[in-house]
């Protein structure tokens, strides 16, 4: 699951989308959990 799932600390997750891009990922699914899943998704949207 490690290496499918974004599920990591904040700073980790940031990291990770250049690492699967790296890696020849092309699409992704988030699926954000938490008290305000729109702001997870805010964080992210300048890594994705």
């Amino acid at each position: 699951m490690a290496e499918l799932a974004l599920a990591w600390t904040l700073e980790q997750v940031r990291r990770r989308p250049a690492a699967l891009r790296k890696a020849g990922v092309t699409h992704s699914v988030l699926a954000p959990v938490g008290d305000d899943p729109v702001a997870a998704l805010t964080s992210l949207a300048p890594v994705l």
